[in-house]
């Protein structure tokens, strides 16, 4: 996603765009979900949570959300070092706002990625927090290693996930709401006063 693109269209999309931010179980295990969305979350003004929802994948369902993942390190691996997902809860953030895939990956722990021609593009999130930018959810609450992780036998407990585009938010909330993780229902119109403010002033 571009977010130097100033098309009428693209404009358009990114005020109402959407992003899916899941906090992992361990966030819930050290009870710092609620602090993550208050201290992390809200305070960025254009933004509103319009879904949050506790819920549990299923192994098929985290295979199937995951499924990159589970192509590149394998099958028996995948089921062994994620199955404590399927264990216990993780909480889902529907976010909307202008430009909420970008925002959110770097407030997890992104780093700015640029174009040739020196255009920001998007960030990306490094999974290991103790590589992640200081300020950021991973960068500041855990020191987690892939090389701790791996000695333990677990996937690298980073705290939370964030859709990395819009397609990517699509496949993702197809996902939980064709598993039944979540629903239409648990959805709330968006509601934003700053941004309302905002745009009475082009009036």
């Amino acid at each position: 996603m571009g977010t130097d693109n100033v098309s009428v269209d693209s404009l358009e999309g990114r005020l109402k765009e959407s992003t899916l931010v899941i906090l992992k179980p361990e966030a819930l295990v050290a009870r710092i979900d609620q602090g993550i969305v208050d201290e992390y979350v809200k305070r960025v003004l254009e933004l509103s949570i319009v879904l949050d929802k506790i819920f549990r994948f299923t192994p098929e369902s985290l295979e199937e959300f995951y499924s990159h993942i589970y192509q590149k390190i394998g099958i028996v691996r995948a089921r062994l070092e994620f199955s404590y997902m399927t264990r216990l809860n993780s909480r889902a953030l529907v976010i909307s706002g202008p430009n909420a895939v970008a925002c959110m990956r770097k407030i997890v722990g992104g780093y700015p990625e640029y174009s040739a021609d020196g255009k920001l593009v998007g960030y990306r999130a490094d999974f290991q927090p103790i590589r992640a930018p200081p300020g950021t959810i991973r960068g500041n609450l855990s020191s987690m290693s892939l090389d701790i992780a791996q000695m333990i036998g677990i996937s690298v407990p980073n705290l939370v996930h964030a859709s990395d585009s819009p397609e990517s938010y699509q496949r993702e909330t197809k996902i939980l709401l064709g598993r039944g993780h979540i629903s239409q229902g648990d959805f709330k119109p968006v509601k934003n006063e700053y941004l309302a403010w905002l745009n009475s002033l082009r009036s």
